[in-house]
């Protein structure tokens, strides 16, 4: 009797797993992308000088930053950083051997603003000396960011279990649990418009008085979710 007991009881646990390994199975994607408009400005400056020696072209590719960190602090920037200096040789290959006709030092420094004040910090910047403006990338803060995100990764999920509910009722079928999900990870879509000038002092110029109008548009966020659904006959 005990032996009948065990095997019944072996028997139903063969078929229950049986049953769950043979579950029929359904794959959607579910996607979604919201937007928002954008706040936060991201730039990158390029400052580069050359002179027949090294040390006068370093002395005035850090004169020009000095001026210009000087002032960004004035504007209350934030992130402010000085990303990379170089010190180069400037060689002429038009004589053999190459000879060093002088040397080109250039120094970056990057920092983010709102949206409200990054064509008067570009206008400052260019007017302290800086002579390559590299990058310009128009975004969403961090925690607009994040929320943004929360909101399209809950309404991706949602638009997957919709694909298969409508998939499966024109089937005539009914959905089951969810058996497995896999966010698929998505990054912010922000466009990085490219500006260089040949010299600040051409720039300043040929400027009005007035800063440049800065438009940033909208950034998008989106969010994708793979899911895999039981489903049966009704």
């Amino acid at each position: 009797m005990f032996f009948a007991f065990v095997s019944i009881i072996a028997l139903l646990s063969s078929t229950l797993a049986q049953s769950v390994n043979d579950t029929a199975t359904f794959t959607v994607r579910g996607f979604k992308t919201l937007s928002a408009p954008s706040d936060q400005i991201s730039v990158s400056l390029g400052i580069q000088n050359e002179a027949q020696s090294a040390y006068q072209a370093q002395v005035a590719t850090n004169g020009v930053a000095n001026r210009l960190i000087s002032i960004l602090q004035n504007y209350n920037v934030t992130d402010l950083s000085t990303d990379s200096m170089s010190l180069d040789a400037d060689y002429n290959y038009t004589m053999t051997p190459p000879q060093i006709v002088g040397f080109i030092s250039r120094t970056t420094v990057s920092f983010k603003t709102n949206a409200q004040m990054a064509g008067y910090t570009l206008d400052a910047a260019i007017r302290s000396g800086v002579n390559n403006i590299q990058t310009v990338t128009a975004s969403v803060n961090d925690t607009m960011k994040d929320a943004l995100y929360q909101q399209a990764l809950s309404q991706a999920a949602q638009d997957a279990k919709q694909k298969a509910l409508t998939v499966l009722r024109a089937l005539g079928l009914c959905i089951g649990e969810p058996l497995a999900l896999n966010i698929i990870s998505n990054g912010g879509d922000f466009p990085t418009p490219m500006f260089s000038m040949e010299s600040s002092a051409e720039s300043t110029a040929t400027s009005s008085s007035a800063a440049p109008t800065f438009l940033p548009g909208a950034s998008q966020v989106s969010a994708t979710v793979d899911a895999v659904f039981g489903y049966s006959a009704c």
